[in-house]
């Protein structure tokens, strides 16, 4: 069961714009440690691939964003390393 999309709409409903800005604020600052990133990715490696690789195509404008093209031309050219394992 997924909580984030609970917890984002509470998060916009809180009527004190303070008070709303509060979890932005705490989930911006876990966003930018790397543990986190590295226990995402981490967990989306047990997914069975019909699972994963829609996922990560879904973060593709994400890591564009974060890295740019060649982050994305690095992650597609080891996919296809690893995918080459699997045949």
């Amino acid at each position: 069961m997924c909580l984030l999309p609970q917890a984002l709409e509470i998060a916009r409903q809180i009527q004190d714009e303070y008070s709303r800005a509060q979890p932005w604020k705490a989930w911006a600052t876990r966003l930018t440690q790397l543990s986190f990133w590295q226990d995402m990715l981490h967990g989306l490696s047990h997914l069975r691939r019909p699972e994963l690789l829609p996922t990560v195509s879904e973060m593709n404008a994400f890591i564009v964003y974060l890295g740019g093209e060649d982050a994305l031309r690095e992650m597609t050219k080891a996919m296809r390393e690893v995918c080459e394992q699997w045949r």
